[in-house]
């Protein structure tokens, strides 16, 4: 029980016993829907669509993992860095392998003044592509959205065993 149901404490020799009843639950919520004037609120329960932590829709489905590709990619330490780390969910890229959306990116992390491979990784799959063309984007070039979950098939809306 929280001291804050319980109200204020009493030392009693050794024991502490509560002086005043324990507070009382909070209701539901509600929401107040305004009526025209002269007519009272009317209050109903509020409702939400919000799914539990093991329900949640993964952040993207596509409809046959099969025909998706696998692109091996150079990185540089600075953005593989921002990529690992969660802080870049995204890159812009030549879009000369008609990126798609459900395909898996294997970001190699390239030094250029060496002109070399770290050796380290990291894989992301494509969970959205904006094309060029667009919004200051040039043409044949592409902005790609980054999960770092791989997408189930659509229609499987329950994940906890996937």
């Amino acid at each position: 029980m929280h001291l804050s149901q319980i109200g204020y404490l009493q030392e009693n020799e050794t024991n502490f016993y509560p002086s005043a009843p324990a507070a009382p639950l909070p209701q539901p919520l509600t929401s107040r829907i305004f009526c025209p004037a002269g007519h009272a609120p009317i209050q109903q329960p509020m409702t939400t669509n919000a799914l539990l932590p093991e329900q949640q829709a993964p952040q993207f489905q596509i409809a046959n993992p099969a025909q998706h590709q696998t692109h091996e990619l150079k990185i540089w330490p600075g953005c593989f860095a921002a990529v690992k780390a969660g802080t870049k969910p995204f890159d812009v890229r030549e879009n000369d392998r008609n990126f798609q959306v459900g395909d898996v990116l294997l970001l190699r992390e390239y030094e250029p003044e060496s002109e070399q491979y770290t050796g380290r990784t990291v894989t992301r799959w494509v969970s959205y592509v904006l094309q060029g063309g667009v919004f200051g984007i040039q043409p044949n070039w592409c902005v790609l959205g980054f999960s770092d979950q791989a997408p189930i098939p659509t229609g499987i809306t329950d994940i906890r065993l996937w």
